[in-house]
């Protein structure tokens, strides 16, 4: 009989991380469609993709996004869904999702200083190491 109990609570178990793998999927899917839209709003209509604060505190689902991607048709699949502009850098954007399993998802984007440091990163010979900062780091002595 303990058999057949230690069955039961294994095929569960199984269901619950089958869930919880799901869920974390879905919320993983959500946030990227979001930035998705994100960026397609940053571009459309001759906007400069500088000044995103017409987005700050909404959500994903968002009216402002509709036109831009089919993130109100998956908002069943998340808690919650939070964009957050940075005040000083308004082409900076930080994306929290809340996944059904109570997991936060997040995507920061640094904007057009990303874009810099990633360039000056490639414009430097291999053999000279670079820091975190997109600067050259002082040699070990």
């Amino acid at each position: 009989m303990t058999g057949l109990l230690s069955g039961c609570t294994s095929a569960e178990q199984v269901k619950k991380d089958r869930q919880a793998q799901t869920q974390r999927i879905q919320a993983t899917r959500y946030r990227q469609l979001c930035v998705a839209a994100i960026e397609r709003y940053r571009v459309a209509d001759g906007r400069s993709g500088q000044d995103l604060s017409p987005l700050n505190d909404q959500g994903c689902s968002s009216p402002l996004l509709a036109p831009f991607g089919a993130v109100q048709e998956r908002a069943a699949t998340v808690q919650d869904s939070r964009i957050s502009i940075d005040p000083e850098r308004l082409s900076d954007y930080t994306v929290r999702i809340t996944g059904l399993d109570g997991q936060a998802y997040v995507y920061r984007d640094d904007g057009k200083r990303a874009a810099a440091l990633q360039e000056a990163a490639e414009s430097l010979p291999l053999d000279e190491p670079v820091d975190a900062g997109g600067g050259q780091r002082p040699e070990a002595e």
